[in-house]
């Protein structure tokens, strides 16, 4: 008997990956990526104030004297001026860092008048002045080949500049019920049933971590309701079944599955609830056989 640990690494030995397929950023959330996402450019592409205030030359700033203000930069606008010895320009957050400056002078620290700005105190080189790819350098990996997207992965690839990503198909994942008791919930179930829940947990499961869910009903504790069953089980990635795994004689899924060609790697690992569960593959498709119980499911 297998225990748990071992098990899960058999079945991920025995999964391959999905087919890549290209997708618009917009309809990637919850995807797993194919490829990397890399870098376009260096992050920020140059310079830029991460302040309100003057670009200035630091030197000119250890006399306390008046610096003559030549225009403003904001951000999104290219800058154009050249700071000069005894001038400065102001500018905004996120506006580009004019040549020959090489320090922000904060609007905090400066005293202004008319055209005119003075220091209260000095600044050193760099001060408040975000160097070009301080973020990243073009080329760096933003988003590595395997990651799952979530919403903080989807505004980082869209700053990285990628309007589509290369993501693995969505896995098609087959459910199937099996027991005799079971009814469909908003049925009235007899004395002698109850309704049917595993498909609903475990299909809201697989669509929560980015699957395509495919209810395949209820089948009977009957070998040839089962088998139709199966045998309707097309164009699947993973087949999930739940009850009929254990040792009754109404437990039929590896009796049926094995007159339909499956291939068993395991049954039974060492867990309570949960011990008897099947994998194994029918063709080119995976199959687990969970308990029917939910909570061993």
């Amino acid at each position: 008997m297998l225990e748990v640990a071992a098990a899960q690494a058999r079945i991920t030995a025995a999964l391959r990956p999905l087919p890549a397929e290209t997708v618009p950023l917009q309809s990637a959330l919850g995807r797993v990526l194919a490829a990397d996402i890399v870098a376009l450019r260096d992050q920020p592409p140059a310079a830029v104030s991460a302040m309100d205030g003057y670009a200035v030359r630091a030197v000119d700033t250890t006399a306390g004297g008046w610096l003559e203000v030549i225009g403003e930069v904001a951000a999104g606008q290219p800058a154009r001026l050249r700071v000069q010895p005894g001038q400065a320009v102001r500018i905004f957050t996120g506006g580009l860092l004019p040549p020959g400056a090489d320090a922000i002078l904060i609007q905090e620290d400066a005293v202004a008048e008319g055209s005119r700005v003075r220091p209260k105190e000095a600044v050193s080189p760099g001060l408040f002045a975000r160097e070009r790819a301080l973020d990243y350098g073009a080329g760096w990996v933003g988003l590595s080949a395997g990651q799952r997207l979530d919403p903080r992965h989807i505004g980082l690839a869209a700053s990285l500049g990628a309007a589509w990503v290369e993501v693995r198909r969505q896995p098609r994942v087959g459910l199937l019920a099996t027991g005799n008791e079971l009814v469909l919930p908003g049925r009235s179930p007899a004395p002698h049933q109850i309704s049917s829940s595993n498909s609903f947990t475990l299909g809201a499961m697989v669509e929560a971590w980015g699957g395509l869910p495919v209810d395949l009903g209820i089948a009977a504790d009957e070998p040839a309701a089962l088998a139709a069953r199966l045998a309707a089980a097309t164009g699947l990635d993973l087949l999930l079944t739940t009850g009929g795994a254990s040792v009754g004689e109404h437990d039929l899924v590896r009796q049926v599955a094995g007159e339909r060609g499956l291939e068993l790697d395991f049954w039974k690992i060492r867990m309570r609830p949960g011990k008897p569960l099947i994998f194994g593959r029918i063709g080119e498709v995976p199959l687990l056989g969970l308990p029917g119980n939910p909570v061993s499911a």
